[in-house]
Parts: C-alpha cells; sequence; structure tokens
C-alpha cells in the first residue's frame, strides 16, 4: 500500500512539474482524467446538448443511471460524434478514458476512439452507438 501511495504521488508530482514548464502538454492530457456528463436514458435514447463540449474538447464521458457502464461520446470533424461503451471486450470491465484513448486496468487492453483493439487480450472491438444529431442535441441509440 505504501509503495502505491509513492507511486502515485510521485507520478502526480511529475506531471505538475512538466505542466509549470510548460513542455509535453501530450503527457499531462494524459494524465487528466475527464468530464462527466450526466443524463438520463429514455426510450432507447440518451439526449445530449452540443455544447456540453468545450472549444477544443473532443470527448466526453456520457453516464445514466439505466447502463452498467459510461458511454464515451466522441467529436469528430464537422460536427460528427460517435459513442463507444467503455465496457472492455475482453472480460466485461469499464474501460478508463484519457484524451488518447481507452484502457482497461484488468488486463491492461487498449482501444482508440474507434473502438479498435490497440493492444490485447481484447481481440473484438468495443460495441459502437448510433448517434444523430438534430437542431444542436445529439441523440445517442441504444439497441
Amino acid at each position: 500500500m505504501e509503495s502505491r501511495r509513492k507511486f502515485i504521488k510521485n507520478s502526480c508530482s511529475f506531471c505538475v512539474a512538466v505542466a509549470s514548464l510548460g513542455a509535453m502538454s501530450s503527457l499531462i492530457s494524459s494524465c487528466s482524467t475527464l468530464d462527466v456528463y450526466k443524463t438520463e436514458l429514455v426510450d432507447q435514447i440518451i439526449q445530449v446538448p452540443e455544447n456540453i463540449f468545450l472549444e477544443n474538447e473532443k470527448v466526453k464521458i456520457i453516464r445514466t443511471n439505466k447502463i452498467d457502464f459510461d458511454i464515451l461520446l466522441i467529436k469528430k470533424p464537422e460536427q460528427k460524434y460517435s459513442a463507444l461503451l467503455m465496457k472492455c471486450s475482453h472480460l466485461d470491465n469499464a474501460l478508463v478514458a484519457n484524451t488518447s484513448g481507452l484502457t482497461c486496468n484488468l488486463h491492461g487492453s487498449k482501444f482508440n476512439f474507434n473502438g479498435d483493439v490497440l493492444a490485447g487480450p481484447a481481440i473484438n472491438p468495443l460495441t459502437q452507438f448510433k448517434t444523430n444529431t438534430h437542431n444542436q442535441i445529439i441523440q445517442i441509440i441504444i439497441t
């Protein structure tokens, strides 16, 4: 337990030190956590306003109490969106997302924002949901 605390303290201290130098911003982004937007599932549709994304933000975690796993909503070019279930295709473990992809902390599988496997043991892509946009509302269709 003590070695874990030391590792976390040293890792966070490293990120703070790098941030204070203003360098290696991609490394800092991998240390950060993503915002969670809480909403409801109604008739198998989740509705999310487009303005939840900040100016340069590309990903947002969507949470509803009717789905066991979070959904990662990804902003693509030209106001298009995709949505991935944050459930590892290997052993159904919850995934952790950052600004560069998704990781399973159970066995180390890694996925990109298309849901493709980058590193195993997972071999299947992530579940992807259809999205629609109408009147600045993103709809995630849960099927």
